[in-house]
């Protein structure tokens, strides 16, 4: 009886000092960003643990990953990205890594892209000399709401073809996120309904597929070109465009130089507005449904503003 006592006692130490121990191991996932690893814990809820390498508010197309994220890929189950050409150091990233299974077309990799319907995919021949252009159309589609029921399927799919023992939680958790964002969904577009054909002018070509679900128009950017900073001449054109045809809000990202936003609101009476990319961009954006609601209603006071000007 008293070998007996001490066994129990030994085990509930054992336990309480390594409770992980006996439990099911998490299914550890790195994503290239905050906005996919929300998408992923919505579906994956507490069977996975998520890191992610791109820091929010900082421009995606320019990330150095910390070679803490290179450790944390290296003892990861799952890699998933945006796809096309966002992430330019997405291959050196995982080639540091040194897992085949995260490379295009690898078991363990995820191309979210998948099924979306791209924008502005371009015709005819491009060069870099036209800026830092996407060759496979805009890749900023996770900006639609509507998209991330596709991304969250995505990622349902995978992550159940990976461990179907588990794929009855993952589609229950899948078909809640569906259900929440659907009526979400809805909320958004009667908030941004009277507010159709309203026209922006963005910093960054960002915002395609964010404009088309709030039925707005892109009027031009403030870039030249993808990623060129703008000139003289094209400011001018810019201030001349906003005053004729009475464009009255300018989105402009957190990571971008604010001063020539600011002086183009100055000449035009615009208002300036900062959208969250990204999940946890702003204290706002803390998850997926926290980051468009700060958008739409961020957008709508602007334009209804604009309107009364």
């Amino acid at each position: 009886m008293l070998l007996l006592k001490k066994l129990i006692f030994a085990l509930f130490l054992f336990l309480a000092v390594y409770p992980r121990a006996f439990a099911a191991d998490e299914i550890r996932v790195v994503t290239t960003t905050k906005t996919f690893a929300d998408i992923v814990k919505q579906v994956g809820s507490e069977r996975v643990k998520v890191d992610y390498v791109a820091p929010p508010g900082q421009n995606i197309h320019f990330i150095q990953p910390r070679p803490s994220t290179i450790v944390k890929l290296i003892k990861a189950d799952l890699f998933i990205h945006a796809g096309l050409d966002l992430e330019a150091w997405r291959g050196p990233f995982v080639e540091a890594a040194g897992k085949s299974k995260f490379l295009p077309g690898g078991d363990a990799e995820l191309d979210l892209s998948n099924g979306i319907r791209l924008l502005e995919i371009p015709q005819g021949q491009v060069t870099r000399a036209e800026g830092d252009m996407h060759l496979f159309g805009n890749p900023h589609y996770w900006t639609d709401p509507r998209n991330g029921k596709i991304m969250a399927r995505t990622v349902y799919q995978k992550l159940s073809e990976m461990y179907p023992e588990y794929e009855n939680e993952f589609r229950k958790n899948l078909e809640q996120f569906l259900s929440k964002l659907d009526k979400k969904i809805i909320e958004w577009q009667n908030c941004l309904k009277p507010l159709h054909g309203g026209r922006i002018v963005t910093y960054h070509n960002s915002w395609p597929y964010f404009a088309d679900f709030a039925g707005v128009e892109i009027a031009d950017h403030i870039e030249t070109r993808p990623g060129i900073p703008p000139t003289i001449r094209h400011i001018a054109k810019l201030i001349k465009l906003m005053r004729d045809e009475k464009v009255k809000v300018i989105v402009h990202e957190s990571y971008f130089e604010k001063t020539t936003p600011k002086k183009l609101a100055k000449q035009t009476g615009a208002r300036v507005i900062e959208l969250a990319s990204s999940v946890g961009e702003n204290k706002d954006a803390k998850d997926y449904f926290a980051m468009f609601n700060y958008n739409v209603n961020t957008l709508s006071e602007a334009l209804k503003a604009g309107n009364n000007v």
